[in-house]
């Protein structure tokens, strides 16, 4: 255990002990061993006249191969007596650190995931699904508190939690279990999320099909789904019945046009003569068995909260998304797409996880996009796309026929559930004028005229100020990933409304001493090659290769002293406009998020300006916050706009149709 084996540590968990009796000015606090996102920018607990007994609960995921069987070890009908300060403490379940209290919670092993779909009692709380896990443990917190007085200062939130296993007294922590949010008064706690309904929605019946998965969807298996969402205004013109009801219907619709997405994947084996199984067959089961959608209620969070427009992403925005954890392959037993709607006091979050094995960001935006057309027109089943999706797969020009055999014959040779380092993840503001001049200096500083592109620049200075900031030896090689779109460098090329993935990760590389000791045009420059390098000759024989030897792409090839620049500023983000008046924010989940991982949004206010979702290891953001290159390129978001009066709803509606 880290904490033990770490002398300084040891030696202020003695001091600690010694002074169990002392009065302090601090709360306790928790370590959670996790691996997900900060709650807040400083994980500090405001001051109280003396630290009061906490209950911690111990969080287990039981595997398929130990037996265990799923429930709390200590129950809210069992729990002990509340304690005098002075009265002796139980022991925690892992016998080596100490707790107030202590109570085991086991949760059933579905897939590496969440106990989505798994159904099992804990202590009489049914506990189905990961929403109704966290109504579950704030049921539990709240009985301990009547039972024993108000003194839990810690809550249960987001996340998954496969990644729990030790939570300790009188460490800071990131995760899970976090401390009361330090923007908030002391009386306030961490916000829980209430599931209203679930609700499978399916499209129209149609003809059943099948669809075969082209080289780039194969090589997504393993990786996770999608996971990015729209911040909203709640509607005055609406009540939130009507906005659900509006968004099933019109998902359903939806749904009949991107048929695939309602499907399921079907995982057949390869046999030889002698039936023996020599690898797997991935194909989507095109039925209709339906999309998942979810309604959550975020008790007293705002849309000011979720924006955080001076520090970190709070982490419950991890909790605005189903599926959380999922791999892409998980899909033989979990839906494709799933979608939550989370209300919140002034607003509406509308999350959706899109399997990225279906398609890449160009598809999910299509889709976001083409059911907000759907919403708006009211039309139903009559209701005709402006750009309807091309669902008919790429097969390298037909040299390839499928279905294409995957060398596994177990999933778990190729699925990988990725444990990504602790990291903070912010939002930086680039207006239209910053990016103009970065790429006037790009350009200018490179030699090649003007054709260094607003993205490379803006992702060479990026590499250069994450590079710096993590301090790396001079010799060090650093490498900047992008993920290019492939369709309209294909020979013919494909239509931009291929619903698929069409993606390949270019790099460019060299050491930390070179990047930093050259300027901003040779760093953009670099970029810029590798992007005009990506030619249908050389698509063609990426793929070529990968048919030799089909892989799964694994997050955890991805090196820790790179950058990986995500999504794209073009896609129509702020185009999805469902008749509840215009997105606000957007925001993502915990998918593909690791220490050096950038994500591309445009702006809210258009022009070309850019909002860039960076993820970092703490230090490492803390010195690219004083990086002075970095810094002087980025500023605050513009405010976000107010929400539609009845009015100008109206006049919004007598205008546009919508």
């Amino acid at each position: 255990m880290p904490y033990l084996q770490d002398p300084a540590r040891a030696q202020r968990h003695k001091r600690k002990r010694r002074n169990r009796g002392k009065t302090s000015s601090k709360a306790p606090k928790v370590q959670a061993q996790t691996t997900r996102v900060p709650t807040q920018e400083s994980p500090r607990v405001a001051e109280v006249p003396t630290p009061t007994p906490v209950w911690v609960l111990a969080l287990e995921q039981t595997g398929p191969s130990t037996g265990d069987q799923p429930g709390i070890s200590a129950t809210p009908s069992t729990l002990p007596a509340a304690p005098s300060p002075s009265a002796a403490r139980t022991r925690a379940w892992s016998q080596r650190s100490e707790y107030d209290f202590t109570a085991s919670l086991r949760l059933p092993f579905v897939a590496g995931l969440d106990p989505v779909g798994a159904s099992t009692e804990a202590s009489g709380i049914p506990v189905h699904g990961r929403i109704q896990l966290h109504d579950a443990l704030a049921t539990f917190w709240r009985s301990a508190n009547e039972q024993h007085g108000n003194f839990l200062e810690h809550y249960i939130i987001a996340g998954s939690l496969e990644d729990v296993r030790e939570c300790r007294h009188g460490e800071e922590h990131y995760g899970l279990i976090r401390e009361k949010d330090t923007k908030r008064t002391m009386t306030s706690t961490s916000p829980v999320l209430r599931r209203v309904s679930a609700t499978t929605i399916k499209p129209p019946p149609h003809p059943r099909t099948r669809l075969h998965l082209g080289p780039w969807d194969l090589s997504m298996l393993t990786a996770q789904y999608i996971q990015k969402g729209l911040l909203f205004r709640k509607p005055c013109h609406l009540t939130i019945a009507d906005l659900i009801d509006g968004l099933k219907t019109s998902l359903s619709v939806a749904l009949l046009h991107f048929y695939p997405l309602a499907g399921r994947f079907l995982s057949e084996p390869a046999l030889d003569e002698q039936g023996n199984p020599t690898g797997l067959f991935v194909s989507i089961d095109c039925a209709g068995q339906g999309a998942e959608f979810v309604h959550v209620v975020a008790e007293g969070v705002t849309v000011a909260d979720v924006l955080a427009l001076d520090g970190d992403v709070p982490s419950y925005v991890n909790a605005f998304f189903p599926l959380d954890g999922a791999a892409n392959y998980d899909a033989v037993v979990v839906p494709l797409l799933a979608v939550q709607v989370t209300e919140l006091d002034d607003g509406v979050f509308l999350g959706c996880c899109f399997n990225h094995a279906v398609g890449d960001g160009t598809s999910y935006w299509q889709f976001f996009n083409a059911w907000a057309e759907i919403a708006r027109s009211g039309e139903g089943e009559e209701a005709k796309l402006a750009r309807p999706p091309v669902h008919d797969r790429w097969f390298v020009n037909g040299s390839v026929q499928p279905p294409i055999k995957l060398p596994f014959v177990r999933p778990e040779e190729f699925i990988e559930r990725f444990k990504p380092p602790i990291y903070r993840e912010r939002i930086f503001h680039l207006t239209a004028d910053s990016i103009a001049r970065l790429k006037a200096k790009a350009n200018k500083e490179s030699g090649l005229a003007s054709t260094i592109s607003s993205f490379q620049s803006v992702s060479g200075m990026l590499w250069r100020c994450i590079t710096r900031a993590r301090g790396l030896p001079s010799e060090q090689s650093t490498r900047c990933r992008l993920a290019a779109q492939n369709r309209g460098r294909l020979i013919p090329p494909l239509s931009p409304d291929y619903f698929g993935n069409s993606i390949y990760a270019i790099a460019t590389e060299t050491t930390a001493g070179e990047l930093l000791a050259h300027d901003l045009g040779w760093a953009a420059r670099l970029a810029h090659e590798a992007v005009t390098g990506l030619t249908d000759a050389a698509i063609q024989g990426v793929v070529a290769k990968w048919m030799a030897a089909p892989v799964a792409h694994r997050v955890s090839m991805f090196d820790r002293f790179s950058v990986m620049m995500g999504s794209s500023p073009r896609f129509d983000v702020y185009g999805c406009e469902f008749g509840w008046g215009r997105t606000v924010a957007a925001r993502s989940g915990t998918a593909h998020k690791f220490d050096g991982k950038v994500t591309f949004y445009p702006g809210s206010e258009g022009g070309g300006s850019m909002d860039l979702e960076i993820c970092l290891e703490p230090p490492f953001m803390a010195a690219l916050e004083a990086d002075v290159e970095f810094m002087s390129a980025v500023s605050s978001p513009p405010p976000a706009p107010d929400a539609e009066t009845k009015a100008e709803a109206c006049n919004r509606k007598q205008n546009n149709g919508y």
